[in-house]
């Protein structure tokens, strides 16, 4: 008797882990947006992009919306993804190298040597409000 008591306290115990670990991996997925729209199937998409995970069909966050727009918001969603912690570092060096060939063509119409000098040295910032 002591023997299927053990067994059944056991199963129970087994059980209860596995519903705390399906609770607990449920409750670390994103929260489904109420509607689809281009911004939440850019989310779902950044967020597909960053877990490795493929997707094979048309999420909640992308139901209903036009081919184009889920187009669009998978762009969005790559572009944000190739930009990241580095893109910002890749974009001044692209950048940089056009300076240089400005600078080479030794052409200063508009002042344009004098601002491609210019920004060799400091980056390009814009002004609050433009």
């Amino acid at each position: 008797m002591t023997l299927r008591r053990n067994y059944g306290v056991r199963a129970c115990a087994v059980a209860g882990v596995i519903l705390a670990g399906l609770a607990a991996a449920g409750c670390a997925q994103p929260a489904r947006p109420r509607q689809a729209s281009v911004a939440a199937c850019t989310e779902f998409g950044v967020s597909a992009i960053e877990r490795h995970v493929t997707v094979t069909s048309v999420p909640a966050a992308c139901a209903g919306l036009t081919r184009a727009q889920v187009n669009f918001a998978v762009s969005s969603a790559l572009h944000a993804m190739a930009v990241g912690a580095h893109g910002k570092v890749r974009q001044r060096e692209r950048a940089v190298n056009e300076y240089r060939q400005a600078v080479q063509t030794n052409d200063n119409t508009q002042g344009a040597l004098d601002e491609a000098r210019r920004y060799m040295q400091k980056p390009f910032e814009p002004q609050p409000g433009n």
